[in-house]
């Protein structure tokens, strides 16, 4: 009862924060209080309790690093001259009419390349809002474009993280794993490209003001020299680096590229990988400013609060008891309908994509095995609905920071199209790849 009432809390908080328009860490704050109470109600002692989000808070090292390295890359693409490269020449090779279906394809084929759904929109999703900001087109329905796109290729990528992630904890081969995601988000891929070419031609981009183009080309040496560090974003992850690793090779050589093809000094750029890339320009001022670690904390501060929520709960076993009920829901409403409603209820909670992947396989497992399913349909039905879901919660790392990179709200939400499209059509397809019980 004294989980139940902790949890309830926790949601009260975070609607009222939403409500509000308030910071989310605000809720996430209240709710690290509620459980750290439960669990000293429970006998644990304050300094045991606090080692064990201590624990938590460990294991989000490998996230808290990449969105640093992000942070740092988004104002470096800025100060190179990358960003201005693929605006001033995106615009003589897009049709008006195939903006919106373009950021969706482009997105998607670039993060099958790449397993990133942040490296995706980091990169070419900013480029693509400068795009559209300057267009005239609709920006909420660009950054629903760009994270559908985003996200095909974080649930099916042969080198997604997330894939691999699921695989493994499923016990299944990551290979096999990864073909069964690509089988099943071909329906859901198709459909939302129907649905994003009909909006693309409702909302044509009228193109960027002369004015704009000609402030491009006066202010960055837009040669080459200015798309390596996206060559390098593209090409590495193919070698077998890793999405970090390519990340920093990527911030390493926009940097050096800004030092000897724009002018810029090390010790600005320095600055500008912290607070953010600033332009004295009344035509690009606003378009291209933005990025940099600064922009990257909130989240951080999510991620932190939502890793030591697991650490008190792995130790402290405060969700075992809902083993137990696991069957009774199964039957009721599915095994899929249960890990639609565990995706839901695990990711407002925890915020986090790899710690509701974990929890769902060690909750779940067991009821999987009872009703008689393989491995196999656990991993796909955690990659047809958590996976993509996390991006759907406002407050979720797999949402807040795609928003924060494009510098939009929460509107954008609802056009993201393919998020809630895989499940969907997930509901109605799954019996074609297992056997119905």
């Amino acid at each position: 009862m004294d989980l139940i009432i902790a949890f309830g809390v926790f949601m009260v908080l975070m609607i009222v924060c939403i409500a509000m328009n308030l910071s989310v860490v605000i809720a996430l704050i209240g709710g690290f209080i509620c459980f750290f109470a439960v669990a000293v109600a429970r006998k644990y002692k304050p300094r045991h309790v606090f080692k064990m989000s201590l624990e938590g808070v460990k294991t989000s090292w490998v996230v808290l690093k990449l969105l640093f390295l992000i942070g740092c890359l988004t104002a470096l693409w800025r100060a190179s001259g990358t960003i201005a490269f693929f605006v001033y020449y995106g615009m003589d090779i897009i049709t008006p009419q195939a903006f919106i279906i373009i950021a969706f394809l482009l997105t998607a084929l670039m993060s099958y390349f790449l397993g990133s759904s942040f490296g995706v929109t980091s990169t070419a999703g900013v480029m693509l809002m400068i795009l559209a900001r300057s267009g005239g087109v609709n920006e909420f329905i660009t950054a629903g474009a760009i994270l559908s796109g985003a996200y095909f290729g974080d649930r099916s990528s042969p080198v997604s993280s997330s894939a691999f992630l699921t695989a493994t904890m499923s016990g299944v081969s990551p290979e096999e794993n990864k073909k069964w995601l690509l089988k099943t988000g071909v329906f859901p891929l198709g459909v939302t490209g129907i649905i994003f070419t009909v909006l693309s031609f409702k909302n044509p981009i009228s193109g960027v003001s002369q004015s704009v183009m000609e402030s491009l080309s006066g202010t960055y040496d837009i040669s080459l020299w200015a798309a390596v560090p996206a060559i390098v974003l593209l090409v590495l992850p193919w070698m077998k680096v890793s999405v970090s690793n390519t990340i920093l090779i990527s911030a390493i050589t926009s940097f050096v590229v800004a030092v000897i093809f724009q002018n810029q000094s090390p010790a600005a750029l320095v600055t500008y990988m912290v607070t953010g890339y600033e332009l004295d320009s009344a035509a690009l001022g606003d378009i291209m400013a933005g990025g940099g670690v600064i922009s990257m904390v909130e989240v951080m501060i999510v991620v932190i609060l939502s890793s030591s929520y697991a650490g008190i709960f792995e130790e402290t076993g405060m969700l075992n008891s809902l083993k137990d009920k696991m069957d009774k829901a199964a039957t009721k409403i599915g095994l899929f309908g249960l890990q639609l409603v565990f995706s839901v209820l695990s990711v407002m909670i925890f915020c986090n994509q790899t710690i509701a992947t974990i929890l769902s396989v060690q909750l779940l497992g067991d009821t999987y095995k009872r009703k008689g399913a393989s491995n196999e349909e656990l991993a796909m039905d955690i990659g047809n609905s958590l996976i993509t879901i996390c991006g759907l919660v406002p407050w979720s790392v797999a949402c807040a920071v795609p928003l924060s990179m494009l510098d939009i709200g929460n509107g954008a939400i609802p056009w993201c199209i393919f998020l809630y499209m895989n499940p969907i059509c997930y509901i109605f397809t799954k019996r074609l790849f297992f056997k119905k019980r």
